[in-house]
């Protein structure tokens, strides 16, 4: 919806922008996976697809692709670094004027190929998950900022934190579930920020989609 200003023209500042659609392209489906969920995050991008190779890609319309190299073990081998290049170029021809960011680790060995292969952002993987999506959303974004990466899956709940998330999950108060497990509402509080901290999530909702799709809530009944 476009809202008018006094004059009654169109308020071009005032549209509401679309999402970016972001494609992900990762050989390695755990890191594949840590970066769609950094893109769907975020309301200000649409995740269309991610694929281990840009040739497999189904979408007709991208704006913005992200392209993963090596892993935190090993450094990258020739035929990693060629095949992250030829997805540089596979998708700057078919896509055009798409926005590419590369990740990986050792940027000074990556850069000049890196830009000759229409790379526009090469981004370290060393530091945070914000400044990733900065280098997503802002086309002035520079070159070698730093990005940490996103964490693959979460750290395993505990079992009482498994019991009151699965409350949670019911629909249930802290009160309500202080009193099912036998514990106080401060209890519960401190069981709740602590799993968020363990999830990476900052709400009950987060928490609970998180749980289910990693599955980490066991179908067996809370108990005291």
């Amino acid at each position: 919806m476009v809202r008018r200003s006094a004059t009654n023209q169109p308020d071009e500042a005032a549209e509401t922008l679309a999402p970016l659609r972001v494609v992900v392209i990762d050989p390695a489906p755990l890191w594949r996976r840590g970066l769609a969920l950094v893109v769907q995050g975020d309301p200000a991008l649409q995740l269309v697809e991610s694929a281990d190779v840009a040739a497999s890609l189904r979408t007709s319309h991208v704006d913005v692709a992200m392209l993963h190299l090596g892993d935190a073990l090993r450094p990258p081998t020739e035929a990693s670094v060629d095949a992250w290049l030829e997805d540089a170029r596979h998708l700057r021809s078919r896509f055009g004027d798409v926005r590419l960011v590369g990740i990986r680790s050792d940027l000074s060995a990556a850069q000049e190929a890196a830009a000759n292969a229409g790379l526009n952002v090469l981004i370290d993987r060393a530091s945070s998950a914000v400044v990733l999506l900065r280098a997503v959303k802002d086309p002035s974004a520079r070159t070698l900022l730093p990005w940490s990466p996103p964490s693959i899956g979460p750290v395993p709940l505990t079992r009482r934190e498994c019991d009151v998330l699965r409350l949670v999950a019911q629909g249930m108060t802290s009160r309500e579930s202080a009193a099912a497990l036998g514990m106080s509402h401060r209890t519960v509080e401190n069981h709740k920020q602590r799993i968020f901290a363990r999830l990476g999530v900052q709400s009950q909702a987060q928490a609970v989609a998180m749980a289910i799709r990693f599955d980490l809530l066991p179908h067996q009944r809370a108990t005291a």
